[in-house]
C-alpha cells in the first residue's frame, strides 16, 4: 500500500480529533470496526460530546384521555361556540362535546341559536364517546324525547287522550309535537275524510296513542277515536231530549242523491229530497253543500234503530193550504208556463204550486202540440177547473178565461188528448160545474155560483127551445 492511501482508521482518528501516532499494528478494517461496536447501542445520548439526559414519554392525545362519562350518560355543559351545523359544549372534561343542530331541535326551519344561546348552561346526553375526531356527541332532543316518554307514559297506561300541536303537515297526515315527533294519520283526523291539512297546522288537538314504541321513537295518533267517544255521549243526549216537531239548527254533513245528512248535535239525520222544498223536486246538491247551517224540523225519533227524519220545506206553510184559501174552483189565476208535455203545459201559480192545462185547454180549436200555443216563461192566465188537494194537483183551462162554459168541455175537432176524458192525473176530483159528495175538495164562491147558475140556465133554455121545435 503506498504511502498516499488513507485508510478507514486514519478517517474515523481524525474525525474525533485525535493526531495520528506511528503505529506499527496492523491495517484496521471496516469489517474490524463494526465487530468492535457490534454490542453498543449508537443513540443520541451515546455520541461522543452528547449530554446523558433521560428520553420523557410522548404526551397522550385529549381524546386518548380517560372520559369521565360513557354512552347514555346524562350531564351538563356550557355553550361556548354555536354555528350553523353544530353547537360546541364545554364538559369540564379534556375535550368538549359537539352537539349536531338537528340534535339540538326537530322542528324545521328552526335555528340553534333560537334554542340555546353562548354561556347558558344545558343538559343533555352522550349519544356517541368514539367518534373518529375524539369529540364526543350530545343530544338535546333525545334527552327531552325520553322525558317526554316518561311524562307520556301514564297517559298512555291508562288509555287517555293527550293534547298536542301540529307542527307539520306531511305526506299522509301531521306531525305533532308532544315532546316526541307524533303522526296523526289523514284517515285518522276527522270523522270525515280531510281533503285539505293545511288548516290545521299550528292547533292544539286531543287524540289518543293508539300506538307507542319507544325503541323505534314511534308514536300514532287518533284524533277520530276521540270524536267518536264526544260523539256518541252527545247523541245519548239528544235522543232523550229530541221531539217530534221540534225545530232545531244543525250542520251538513254530507249530500247524497236520496238527501241531506244533517248533524244536529251528535247525530244525524236525513233531510229526503222529497222533504227540500215544495213544489218541483230539488236535487240535493242544489239544496245545499257540505258544511252549510240550515234549520230543519224534526219529522221522527227513532230511539231503537237510532235515526232521525228532518225536513225543510215544512218550516215553511205548505203553499197548498195557502192557494186553497185564497182561491176556489172557477176563478181565474196568472201563472207562468214552466214545462210543456206531450198531454198539456204546467202553469206555476203560486211559488210550490203548479197546475196541469191539458192540451185540450189550452186554446178553443184543435192543438196539436202545446208547444204551438205557449211557451216556457210566458205569463198567461188561466180559470180554475179543477183542485185535488189531497194529492196536490190542479186543473186549469185556458181557453175558458173567455168562456166558462168551455171548461172540461171536449173538442168535435178530436183534439189530441180530447174525445170528452179527463187527463187521468185530475180525474175524480172537483170540476168547474160538478159537485162530488165525497173526498177533499173545494167551496166554489158565490160570485162563481152565480156564474153557475146563470149557465145552468142559459143551457136549459136553449133544451126547451129545441124540444119545442
Amino acid at each position: 500500500m503506498s504511502n498516499d492511501t488513507t485508510t478507514t482508521q486514519d478517517i474515523i482518528e481524525q474525525g474525533v480529533g485525535e493526531t495520528p501516532a506511528a503505529d506499527t499494528s496492523p491495517d484496521v478494517t471496516t469489517d474490524a470496526l463494526v465487530d468492535e461496536n457490534a454490542d453498543t447501542e449508537v443513540g443520541a445520548d451515546t455520541l461522543p460530546g452528547a449530554d446523558a439526559t433521560p428520553v420523557e414519554p410522548v404526551p397522550r392525545l385529549p381524546w386518548e384521555e380517560d372520559l369521565p362519562f360513557e354512552k347514555g350518560d346524562v350531564i351538563d355543559g356550557d355553550v361556548v361556540k354555536i354555528d350553523l351545523e353544530t353547537v360546541i359544549v364545554d364538559l369540564a372534561a379534556p375535550v368538549e362535546g359537539v352537539l349536531p343542530v338537528r340534535e339540538v331541535v326537530h322542528a324545521p326551519y328552526t335555528f340553534a341559536d333560537e334554542v340555546v344561546t353562548i354561556g347558558e348552561r344545558i343538559r343533555v346526553v352522550v349519544t356517541s364517546t368514539d367518534a373518529p375526531d375524539g369529540h364526543p356527541r350530545l343530544s338535546l332532543t333525545r334527552l327531552a324525547e325520553q322525558e317526554a316518554w316518561e311524562k307520556l307514559r301514564p297517559s298512555i297506561e291508562a288509555g287517555e287522550p293527550i293534547t298536542a300541536t301540529v307542527s307539520e303537515v306531511v305526506k299522509g297526515g301531521l306531525r305533532l309535537d308532544i315532546g316526541v315527533d307524533a303522526f296523526l294519520p289523514a284517515s285518522l283526523i276527522d270523522l270525515r275524510p280531510v281533503s285539505d291539512m293545511s288548516g290545521y297546522l299550528g292547533q292544539e288537538l286531543s287524540c289518543r296513542v293508539i300506538e307507542a314504541d319507544p325503541k323505534r321513537r314511534k308514536i300514532v295518533l287518533s284524533r277520530k277515536a276521540v270524536l267518536e267517544e264526544e260523539r256518541s255521549a252527545k247523541a245519548d243526549e239528544l235522543f232523550a231530549s229530541l221531539e217530534e216537531g221540534q225545530v232545531v239548527s244543525g250542520s251538513v254533513s254530507s249530500v247524497t242523491d236520496i238527501g241531506l245528512f244533517v248533524d244536529v248535535g251528535g247525530a244525524d239525520g236525513l233531510v229526503h229530497s222529497s222533504e227540500l222544498a215544495w213544489g218541483r223536486p230539488v236535487h240535493p246538491k242544489k239544496a245545499a253543500q257540505p258544511g252549510d247551517e240550515v234549520e230543519v224540523k224534526v219529522l221522527a225519533v227513532d230511539r231503537e234503530k237510532r235515526r232521525i227524519s228532518l225536513s225543510i220545506r215544512q218550516l215553511a206553510e205548505n203553499p197548498w193550504d195557502k192557494f186553497v184559501r185564497e182561491h176556489s174552483v172557477g176563478e181565474v189565476v196568472t201563472g207562468r208556463v214552466v214545462k210543456n208535455a206531450d198531454f198539456g203545459s204546467f202553469v206555476e201559480v203560486l211559488p210550490g204550486v203548479e197546475g196541469l192545462v191539458h192540451v185540450s185547454e189550452l186554446s178553443p180549436t184543435r192543438v196539436d202540440k202545446p208547444s204551438d200555443v205557449v211557451a216556457v216563461g210566458d205569463e198567461v192566465q188561466a180559470r180554475i177547473v179543477e183542485i185535488d188537494l189531497a194529492r196536490n194537483r190542479l186543473g186549469l183551462s185556458i181557453r175558458a178565461v173567455e168562456n166558462p162554459e168551455l171548461a172540461g168541455k171536449s173538442q168535435k175537432s178530436g183534439a189530441k188528448g180530447g174525445k170528452g176524458k179527463r187527463d187521468r192525473r185530475t180525474r175524480g176530483v172537483q170540476s168547474f160545474g160538478e159537485s162530488s159528495g165525497a173526498g177533499p175538495q173545494t167551496q166554489i164562491s158565490a160570485k162563481s155560483m152565480r156564474a153557475l147558475d146563470a149557465l145552468k140556465a142559459q143551457l136549459a133554455g136553449d133544451e126547451g127551445d129545441a124540444v119545442e121545435s
